[in-house]
């Protein structure tokens, strides 16, 4: 999509407990510290738009 060598690279973010931080808490993390938050689905629309153009 940028003309560059493609990778798949997957994070999970965890929870104090240890366990899978929930959709929203992660969506919240990001908001305040300023990144950005994307579903992996988010991505697959993306690449499959990109591929089939």
């Amino acid at each position: 999509m940028a003309g560059l060598s493609e990778s798949v690279t997957v994070c999970e973010m965890l929870g104090d407990s240890g366990g899978a931080r929930d959709p929203g808490a992660a969506r919240r993390y990001a908001e305040l510290h300023g990144f950005e938050f994307l579903e992996g689905a988010a991505i697959v629309e993306a690449w499959r738009a990109w591929s089939s153009a």
